[in-house]
């Protein structure tokens, strides 16, 4: 019941004076602590007249009711600025009346209780509503100066008496750390929360791409297993023997890639290099995808200046990242296209290029383009694709 109240009570329209659907959560804070300070101190207003009425004259002097009163229309007209969207003069406003209601409580209703400590209230609090630190340290330079005048008017100032304005800087320091310190976690957080956003996304892209894949060769298998007759020739049977054979290794190449990050990931993965020639090696690569370039209408050619180049690596996973380009290629390059596949020495460094006349990649997109799962959004990378490929062939 208590709960349900404060609830409603703090969703109170007058609480959200100045708030919009499209209010940014952080200003959103600020102007619900301006309005929830200004309702209190229009309650408070309330709460000294009735109380001076019975109990305290003190509270309802005239000097005391004509400041309080000009403070309650000063924190009303804040209303009406955070109502028209003028934050900044409303924040304004708002911290000089508390000052403002500050020095009247401190000077004319209770100057005999230290009420001047309240001064270093309106800097603490301008540090939350403002974003620069500029006003808030304006702020805490007045609050000292009217303690200490304060402190003058009361018992003339003294040595004991100024050395608490270093009590106030520490105070206004302290919360300046608190608070930063909530914002750069508030920060960390809200970045968590947009990685754990796109890899939510990027996982169930990456799954259902990763069922399209295995889905496809699965489809074939299924295809040309069921038209096996055996009674057929021996040549139309070994070519569909053939076909479900490279469709099953298809679907073990991607699962090998997936097993393989795994590896790297826990660093399990383990190279087994030694030495091969380049020359052979790639000539090796464009052999094997020659045909599938020429049948796609693709001009698929090579140029390799490392003849005499050999060089220490894992034959097998190399193998398997230079067909991760060439298959990129393949299948981003249109028919028409061509595709390059080039190795030179420079610098004493080995470069392998693969270049094609593709799609190409949106320059936005470069920076992600060997992130686990991501897929550069186009009409290809709808219908196939895992967005594992780059990932791997970097690792």
């Amino acid at each position: 019941m208590i709960k349900t109240c404060l609830k409603r009570l703090l969703n109170s329209p007058i609480l959200r004076i100045g708030i919009t659907s499209s209010t940014k959560p952080n200003t959103e804070k600020k102007i619900y602590l301006v309005n929830i300070i200004c309702v209190l101190h229009l309650i408070s207003f309330i709460q000294v007249v009735i109380l001076g009425s019975f109990f305290d004259e003190r509270l309802i002097s005239q000097a005391s009711l004509i400041g309080y009163l000009a403070a309650t229309s000063i924190f009303i007209f804040v209303f009406y600025l955070q109502s028209i969207y003028l934050y900044k003069l409303a924040k304004t406003l708002f911290i000089l009346t508390s000052f403002l209601t500050c020095f009247i409580f401190d000077v004319y209703i209770s100057p005999d209780v230290h009420a001047e400590f309240f001064y270093i209230i309106p800097p603490l609090v301008s540090l939350i509503i403002f974003d620069s630190k500029t006003m808030p340290i304006i702020y805490l330079c007045l609050s000292i100066f009217l303690f200490l005048d304060v402190m003058h008017l009361k018992n003339g100032i003294n040595v004991n008496q100024s050395h608490f304005s270093v009590f106030f800087i520490i105070l206004f320091l302290i919360t300046l750390f608190l608070i930063e310190t909530n914002n750069a976690s508030e920060q960390k957080l809200k970045t968590q929360k947009i990685k754990l956003t796109e890899l939510n996304e990027f996982k169930s892209h990456f799954f259902v791409n990763l069922s399209h894949e295995i889905r496809t060769p699965l489809t074939l298998i299924q295809g040309h297993a069921s038209q096996i007759d055996l009674n057929t020739s021996k040549d139309k049977t070994q070519e569909q023997i053939n076909v479900i054979k490279y469709q099953s290794e298809q679907i073990n190449d991607i699962i090998n890639n997936i097993l393989d990050l795994s590896k790297i990931d826990t660093n399990e993965f383990r190279l087994k290099t030694k030495y091969i020639n380049v020359c052979t090696f790639l000539n090796k690569h464009y052999t094997n995808f020659k045909e599938l370039f020429t049948s796609k209408g693709i001009s698929f050619s090579i140029i390799n200046n490392s003849e005499s180049l050999a060089f220490k690596v894992d034959d097998y996973m190399f193998s398997k990242s230079i067909n991760n380009l060439l298959t990129n290629s393949l299948k981003f390059t249109p028919s028409g296209g061509t595709v390059t596949l080039e190795a030179y020495l420079e610098n004493q460094t080995l470069i392998i290029e693969v270049s094609d006349t593709g799609i190409g990649i949106p320059q936005k997109d470069i920076n992600r383009i060997f992130e686990r799962f991501f897929q550069s959004k186009n009409h290809i990378t709808k219908s196939q694709g895992s967005g594992i490929g780059l990932s791997f062939t970097k690792s």
